[in-house]
């Protein structure tokens, strides 16, 4: 069984790890694209909320691409604004930060 005080002391390192990320999002964020898949998803979370018929539509650049993490961009750029890269950059660090408290609850 687990102590409490280890227990602890995992919460405290991942809230440590969660301010680190987040400190490094909202310092290096900034509201551009940093190359590389990045403008891709951009494009693909804009065009998504522009209504288009990207679902069907041949010729859309990203059509060979999975649109779950572009639908994930849509909807944090729909509730904070279009091309918000702090409001992503924030969201997956928490969301990596969860990810290493679920892994740790299943080891």
């Amino acid at each position: 069984m687990v102590k409490l005080s280890h227990i602890k002391l995992i919460l405290f390192l991942l809230f440590v790890f969660l301010l680190i990320r987040l400190g490094i999002a909202i310092f290096f964020g900034g509201n551009t694209v940093h190359g590389g898949d990045a403008g891709v998803y951009n494009n693909y979370a804009n065009v998504i909320l522009q209504n288009t018929n990207w679902i069907t539509k041949p010729d859309f650049l990203s059509h060979w691409r999975a649109p779950f993490y572009p639908l994930i961009m849509a909807i944090i750029y729909a509730l904070f604004g279009l091309n918000n890269f702090i409001a992503v950059y924030i969201i997956q660090a928490v969301l990596s930060t969860l990810t290493f408290f679920f892994i740790y609850i299943l080891s």
